[in-house]
């Protein structure tokens, strides 16, 4: 399979549908929501492919208030790994993990 890890972002393009499972709300701000849909999208049977002889483009947006937030701490030292604000959004990831994967 082209995505095999419950860390990875793809861009992926989907057709919108009924069956694509919400992003989970406990993922808000910065942190963890791509990876939480993709890891939701594989468990209830959706299939990766690459697609050949086409690009992606991603346009810059504004940072938002978490990440600005997360860019102030982090240049001031004040974060270390599964620290202050990345602890508890891995701390939800591995919840998420766990029921989506029961």
């Amino acid at each position: 399979p082209c995505v095999s890890s419950n860390r990875y972002q793809p861009y992926v393009v989907v057709r919108l549908c009924n069956e694509l499972p919400p992003f989970q709300d406990i993922f808000t701000g910065y942190g963890r929501n791509h990876m939480e849909w993709i890891v939701h999208l594989r468990r209830v049977g959706f299939s990766f492919k690459q697609l050949g002889g086409s690009f992606v483009t991603h346009v810059p947006h504004r940072d938002s208030p978490a990440k600005i937030e997360w860019n102030k701490r982090h240049q001031s030292g004040k974060i270390q790994t599964n620290s202050n604000l990345r602890g508890p959004i891995s701390d939800k990831y591995m919840k998420f993990i766990k029921w989506v994967e029961a």
